[in-house]
């Protein structure tokens, strides 16, 4: 998996972004999203341009890969605008 993802991302560099979707199954060389392998979360980073933007309420409370991992390896990491809502209308619950 780990080589085709980069072959993916290559010709992507001149979009606006890559979408990793379920990366909660992804074993990669034998690195467990789920353990927040930091080599993992340093690959997954790699295949970006520094900024990472978390959209997924129902999984940011993981200390995976696919969040703490990339968002210990970019420059920018940012929520996403349903993340944003979502924490919105649960003020507004409040």
């Amino acid at each position: 998996m780990e080589q085709s993802l980069k072959q993916l991302s290559m010709p992507l560099k001149m979009v606006k972004f890559f979408l990793l979707k379920t990366l909660v199954f992804e074993d990669v060389d034998g690195k467990k999203e789920s353990k927040n392998d930091p080599e993992l979360g340093k690959y997954w980073a790699s295949l970006g341009d520094g900024i990472f933007v978390n959209d997924a309420f129902g999984t940011a409370h993981r200390a995976h890969a696919s969040n703490v991992g990339i968002s210990a390896n970019v420059e920018k990491a940012v929520a996403g605008f349903l993340l944003e809502n979502e924490i919105a209308y649960i003020k507004r619950s409040c």
